[in-house]
């Protein structure tokens, strides 16, 4: 586990892009500045553009992205080359005796048995790395001297070589350095070219290079190499925390985009249940429509039949047996209805005389007749009898009757 944090950390503090400026100042108090914009990709390192001689320090941001960090080498004018056969723990002390060493920055490195050191003012220093700070670059490593060249010797093709850069020719033997000198070339117009990896750069980029090259190899906090400035060290801070910035940021990013589309998943899952539920429910109250109407029509229905009195148990077989049951020898019936038409209604519906009996027949004696009618008011079931219609046929010689009975 702490070897996967490890890890992750380093890759979130590895520079995957870097600017290597070199700034060489000449005897006429004018600089010489060439700067070269570096990517490692795929543990490559790629040169995406370079700027031989840039012109002016406000000019850079043209040649060299504001938004990437920079290393920066320091030399020409003003940057002293001392030899030494041993270590110097004070070389400005030793070197320039009288001098206050706090007015000084200086690095050494060792080659051949001998120590090379390098002095310069810090008034020179901090004067231009204020300018490239104005300008917006964060300065993770300012340096000054040759040293940067120990960087770019395993890489170098050619392992014995003359490198001439702006202000030193530096001597390699075998893949090291054995001599450097101080000289004066911002007049020489033509560079030879070093073959580094796959890739081919001039000679005066070879110290900046190696400068920067420590930036890419190194995390963030581990870089150790150049002037130990407080503007440096804020710088490398900074870029620090802006890469874990960056990071949270992406995290918070995709942090959203993963809630954003849980919540679309979300939303629309129950945006389909609820048009889902919706045609349910339209349905539903359709079908509680049509069972609303259905309803009415058989409860229109129900009150019909009930007016009529056909929901309640029948009993008119049994009427009409004991009707029957009583005519007499000259009667004789042609019809007998129960709960008959109403007779005369002009209005749409069918309306029945609930409860009533109708009967009709012929009869050749009128008192047989009336015994008839006697005897159904004498029925216990027989609320009334009514003798509707009688009508006496002389060709036929008998009379045609209706009697209407009201049962209770």
């Amino acid at each position: 586990m702490r070897a996967d944090l490890s890890h992750i950390k380093k890759r979130i503090l590895s520079l995957h892009e870097l600017g290597a400026i070199d700034f060489y100042l000449t005897k006429q108090d004018d600089w010489v500045i060439s700067a070269v914009h570096l990517r490692r990709k795929d543990k490559k390192l790629l040169k995406e553009s370079e700027s031989p001689k840039v012109g002016e320090i406000s000019a850079l941001p043209s040649a060299i992205p504001v938004r990437i960090p920079i290393v920066v080498t320091i030399n020409g004018k003003g940057v002293l080359l001392r030899k030494s056969e041993v270590h110097l723990t004070n070389p400005v002390a030793h070197f320039l005796p009288g001098s206050n060493p706090d007015e000084f920055y200086w690095d050494m490195y060792e080659a051949g048995g001998v120590w090379y050191v390098f002095i310069a003012r810090k008034s020179l220093v901090e004067k231009v790395s204020i300018q490239l700070k104005e300008l917006g670059y964060k300065l993770i490593g300012v340096h000054i001297g040759a040293g940067g060249i120990r960087n770019v010797l395993p890489f170098m093709k050619d392992r014995s070589a003359l490198i001439k850069t702006f202000h030193y020719n530096i001597s390699i033997d075998k893949g090291q350095v054995i001599g450097i000198e101080a000289v004066d070339h911002s007049s020489e117009v033509i560079f030879e070219e070093s073959l580094l990896g796959n890739l081919y750069f001039k000679d005066f980029y070879l110290l900046s290079l190696g400068a920067a090259l420590e930036g890419f190899v190194k995390e963030i906090p581990a870089i150790t190499e150049g002037l130990a400035m407080p503007l440096v060290r804020h710088a490398r801070k900074e870029v620090e925390w802006h890469r874990y910035y960056t990071l949270a940021s992406w995290f918070a990013l995709l942090s959203l985009l993963v809630m954003l589309l849980v919540n679309y998943a979300l939303f629309s899952h129950y945006f389909s249940r609820n048009r889902e539920l919706g045609a349910s429910q339209a349905l539903v109250r359709q079908s509680s429509e049509e069972e609303a109407a259905l309803r009415g029509k058989v409860d229109s229905g129900y009150a019909y039949l009930d007016s009529l009195g056909w929901l309640k148990h029948s009993r008119n077989s049994y009427y009409m047996d004991r009707a029957a049951a009583l005519i007499l020898g000259s009667i004789v019936l042609n019809g007998m209805s129960t709960n008959p038409l109403q007779e005369g209604n002009n209005s749409e519906d069918f309306v029945f005389q609930a409860g009533m009996m109708r009967i009709s027949g012929t009869c050749d004696d009128p008192d047989d007749l009336n015994t008839f009618i006697g005897s159904l008011r004498n029925l216990e079931m027989v609320q009334k009898v009514t003798l509707r219609t009688y009508q006496y046929k002389k060709d036929l010689g008998t009379s045609q009757f209706t009697v209407e009975v009201m049962t209770r």
